[in-house]
């Protein structure tokens, strides 16, 4: 596949992460598929959080999680990751530490109410 597939790769089991009943499990294939690089932090962005059934007018494909499984992922992520904050990333950014290692950097698409 070569580096040019990494990144296609790596959306897509970013999404299988985000969308996935066993996030565990998503989380453990993304560490065996995606090579380990100190340089690389990783980032998993949510569009929407939310019942399905809350808002049948909004298309059910762009929820990421519901509240239940968000919760459930953050409890894992905080046990098996260092969850990164933006004035951790910012330090990094600016020389004065850096990225601790296993780190998730989580962020919400869209700022919206879900």
């Amino acid at each position: 596949m070569g580096s040019a597939g990494t990144p296609r790769l790596a959306s897509r089991l970013v999404g299988c992460c985000a969308r996935s009943r066993s996030f565990a499990a998503a989380v453990g294939l993304a560490d065996r598929a995606l090579p380990a690089r100190p340089d690389l932090l990783t980032v998993l962005t949510y569009h929407r959080v939310d019942e399905p059934q809350r808002r049948p007018d909004l298309y059910p494909g762009l929820i990421s999680a519901t509240p239940d499984e968000l919760d459930r992922q953050l409890a894992f992520l905080s046990a098996h990751r260092h969850l990164l904050s933006l004035s951790e990333l910012s330090d990094a950014q600016a020389g004065r530490s850096s990225v601790p290692p296993s780190s998730v950097l989580v962020t919400f698409d869209d700022a919206y109410l879900d």
